[in-house]
């Protein structure tokens, strides 16, 4: 016999999940955040990520969320987040204490955890709140949706597989477009130093004409880095 997940979410939860999802998707693709490069699918990979874990955290253990949001206390880019992710971590814990399922108030606390993150400083070196913020969020995830229904997580399982299959085949094309880039730039610096060499020598037409090769040269990189595929 199946035993039965905990924390289920009934009568009007989903709707109060599904919203407070909704808004922690919008505000964490305001916040800016780059992970790519490319503007329009940061904004659509952001705000599917914290979306996801929102709606994940309706049934994950409050001590988790708690957690998650005392990690972000720490981390915090300003002494703002820091009182509001505070305030996620106390309504974790009155849930955690009342011994109540309220899928509500985790998931509003982990919006709350989600965009202090999305805000958040560590200065150990390039990426690390970052990181941490992948590991942390990830963890709760997981642990979301292992206490969903048995066909629940065989959905989401399935849109992770295939999430993962095209985040693999965004890889292999920014890759391959490294690869083609290369070669022009590489041209495009050389021509470029020596534009600098016979500037220096008072020679402005070789100069020029090195400075243009080199223009072209990082324009053949630009449309390569920017293909379709890449």
């Amino acid at each position: 016999m199946n035993r039965t997940r905990r924390n289920p979410v009934r009568g009007n939860q989903p709707i109060y999940v599904a919203v407070i999802t909704g808004v922690s998707g919008v505000l964490a693709a305001l916040a800016g955040l780059r992970p790519t490069g490319s503007a329009p699918v940061d904004v659509v990979l952001v705000a599917l990520a914290a979306a996801a874990v929102t709606w994940a955290a309706a049934t994950a253990p409050w001590w988790l969320v708690a957690a998650v949001a005392l990690l972000a206390t720490g981390i915090a880019g300003s002494g703002v987040w820091v009182a509001v992710s505070m305030a996620a971590v106390t309504l974790a814990c009155v849930v955690g204490a009342g011994r109540r399922n309220m899928p509500w108030a985790r998931s509003l606390a982990t919006l709350i955890a989600v965009q202090a993150l999305a805000y958040s400083e560590l200065g150990v070196f390039f990426g690390a709140s970052a990181l941490v913020s992948i590991v942390a969020l990830a963890a709760l995830f997981v642990s979301g949706v292992w206490r969903r229904p048995s066909a629940m997580r065989r959905t989401v399982g399935k849109v992770v597989g295939w999430a993962g299959v095209a985040v693999a085949v965004a890889i292999v094309g920014f890759a391959i477009a490294g690869l083609v880039a290369r070669a022009p730039l590489e041209e495009g610096n050389r021509q470029a130093k020596a534009g600098l060499a016979q500037l220096n020598q008072g020679d402005i037409a070789a100069a020029s004409a090195s400075f243009a090769s080199a223009a072209k040269a990082f324009q053949r990189a630009d449309d390569a880095l920017s293909a379709q595929w890449a």
